[in-house]
């Protein structure tokens, strides 16, 4: 993917609104030396119309590292609405060249304390 790229996917399902749910992915920066790679990862939820509940971006910056290699990221996204009937996984590159990787979303038990 290069700047001014998209790559997303929609999943229609019912969401556990008890638990948070954790985006994973990994990104090999493949852009010039000198050139740092920008992009930003999001999770969304969305209700029955596609109307936007809530989204979590994450800003990401990959390294050019001495031995080519990926980096791996996850970033946290709070509990959906019970309305929620559709989630989003997006990836904007504004900057440099990159490859995406490993992308998956698991929902995660949230320990309440008393």
């Amino acid at each position: 993917m290069s700047a001014g790229s998209r790559l997303f996917q929609v999943r229609k399902g019912t969401f556990q609104t008890e638990c948070a749910y954790y985006l994973y992915f990994r990104v090999f920066n493949k852009s010039a030396a000198g050139v740092q790679a920008e992009m930003v990862a999001s999770v969304a939820y969305l209700d029955a119309a596609g109307r936007l509940q809530r989204s979590t971006p994450l800003l990401v910056e990959p390294p050019h590292k001495s031995s080519p290699s990926f980096s791996s990221y996850f970033a946290i996204v709070p509990p959906p609405e019970p309305t929620t009937r559709f989630l989003a996984t997006i990836f904007l590159v504004s900057k440099g060249s990159v490859l995406i990787d490993f992308v998956k979303v698991a929902a995660h038990e949230i320990e309440r304390q008393n």
